[in-house]
């Protein structure tokens, strides 16, 4: 019950819906993947908005899962979602 009523006093981001259409059907991204899906200016990303993002991903089922071992966002944390349970 407690839980219920937390969950009705959280109000969505509005970077969460973007970030949920644009990241459909992808199960891993990078904090720069998902600034890029949302044309955010990296170069003039503070924490604030890196955190914003983390949330969004969190709230949209993304969980960090290590890090990109190659490609062009290597070394980068990367954010995993997990498909159990949505099929």
């Amino acid at each position: 019950m407690a839980e219920a009523a937390q969950l009705s006093r959280v109000s969505d981001d509005i970077w969460q819906a973007d970030l949920d259409r644009a990241l459909e059907g992808v199960n891993e991204v990078s904090l720069i993947e998902a600034a890029d899906k949302l044309l955010l200016d990296r170069t003039k990303m503070s924490r604030v908005e890196q955190n914003r993002l983390t949330a969004c991903l969190k709230a949209l089922g993304f969980a960090a899962d290590g890090k990109f071992t190659k490609g062009e966002h290597r070394n980068a944390t990367r954010y995993s979602r997990s498909t159990a349970g949505t099929e």
